[in-house]
């Protein structure tokens, strides 16, 4: 484990970010269900939503996450910057969970309800930079993606 167990922080949102949110209930509600349930501070997880938001766990930024109408984009670099006491820790997700779960086929593969941007070489991902997730993935998908996040982080 190499976060702080003990930092708490609790989850912030601006009017921008809730009117994004508010056009997910009839397009995306699973994404909707999600994002409330990081914003009441499940289990370590927390967000720092002004107009986009950030994704944290603990201590560490995991994702910056922007909103369309029905997908959820993540994306490993933060938006200007991160909570004061954080720690950029986006490999979790992008490296561990993205990269070897999403593409590997252990959450599903980057068929119909998931786009990304990889970088190649010889034909192999060696780095995912963004993930974006459609309202047709998995019913259980957000459930799953947080109980990956938390097991790649407590390594």
């Amino acid at each position: 484990m190499y976060y702080n167990p003990n930092f708490k922080q609790s989850s912030t949102m601006g009017s921008d970010f809730k009117k994004d949110m508010d056009k997910l209930r009839g397009s995306f509600p699973r994404a909707l269900d999600f994002l409330k349930n990081v914003y009441h501070n499940s289990e370590g997880f927390w967000l720092s939503a002004p107009v986009n938001a950030h994704l944290y766990y603990f201590d560490s930024f995991i994702a910056h996450i922007t909103l369309q109408y029905s997908s959820v984009i993540f994306k490993k670099q933060p938006h200007l910057r991160v909570v004061d006491g954080t720690v950029i820790r986006n490999r979790t997700l992008f490296s561990k969970v993205f990269q070897e779960t999403i593409v590997d086929g252990k959450l599903g593969r980057l068929f119909s309800w998931c786009t990304s941007d990889c970088t190649l070489e010889n034909g192999n991902i060696i780095a995912v930079s963004e993930v974006t997730v459609l309202k047709s993935a998995p019913d259980d998908f957000f459930d799953r993606l947080l109980g990956e996040i938390k097991v790649e982080h407590d390594r």
